[in-house]
């Protein structure tokens, strides 16, 4: 009895249920953006960085990236699974960019690149007196 019990204890931690597998599936689209955040000197600023946009999906077609903004693509891929891009980044707040399929223009995936800053401009100015 009780090594069936453990036999049985022991198979549901080895083993375990199809449905936990499925759970950890990574997802079939995916868009990344490298590095994912842009650091800007003052708040406000115009932050400058070249992103590395890479991109893969489960089926060839034909896939473009955009920003979230704007309707015009930064490039398109013609029957493939996967692909990068590197974009002259500048901006002084965060931007979204998406993957679609060209035939339907649906967003399937997208990544965000963040702007910091390394000063705030919450620092008061300064005025020199010499009397």
């Amino acid at each position: 009895m009780c090594f069936r019990l453990a036999l049985a204890l022991i198979g549901t931690t080895v083993f375990p249920s199809a449905s936990l597998a499925q759970q950890t599936t990574p997802p079939t689209h995916a868009l990344l953006a490298t590095p994912n955040t842009c650091v800007a000197l003052r708040q406000g600023r115009t932050c400058y960085s070249d992103i590395e946009l890479q991109w893969q999906v489960a089926n060839d077609a034909a896939y473009c990236i955009r920003e979230q903004t704007k309707q015009q693509p930064l490039h398109c891929w013609q029957g493939q699974r996967q692909g990068y891009i590197i974009v002259d980044f500048a901006s002084p707040k965060a931007v979204r960019f998406e993957l679609f399929p060209r035939a339907s223009g649906e967003t399937i995936a997208d990544t965000e690149v963040r702007v910091q800053w390394v000063y705030t401009n919450g620092q008061k100015k300064r005025r020199w007196r010499l009397f």
